[in-house]
């Protein structure tokens, strides 16, 4: 976890308010200076989250389009790279991947 990486990070989680008013400011930034890719990103993160869907992989594609937007290449990095960077194991969203894609071709 980053956590353990910097000292200066809380290990409290914020506040319902505090939540809500990060979230807040941060569509009203989304929409004031965001690309039409970052704003339909950031409102396919919302369903996602709101449907029970694989948050990361919709936070990682989020991420992508901000860093285009801002003019920087996404080239060279493999597919959630950017959100594995968060996780204690990074090899561990690899294989809740290749688990979800076993599930879903069983399913069917």
């Amino acid at each position: 976890m980053m956590s353990e990486q910097n000292e200066n990070v809380s290990l409290e989680p914020p506040s319902q308010q505090e939540l809500v008013d990060f979230m807040v400011g941060f569509k009203t930034n989304v929409v004031l200076w965001g690309s039409p890719k970052v704003i339909n990103a950031q409102l396919n993160f919302q369903k996602v989250s709101e449907s029970g869907g694989n948050v990361l992989f919709a936070v990682d594609k989020l991420y992508k389009a901000i860093r285009e937007d801002i003019g920087l290449s996404n080239k060279g990095l493999d597919k959630r790279q950017l959100v594995k960077m968060y996780l204690r194991d990074p090899g561990e969203l690899d294989a809740m991947s290749a688990s979800n894609q076993a599930l879903q071709r069983t399913s069917r």
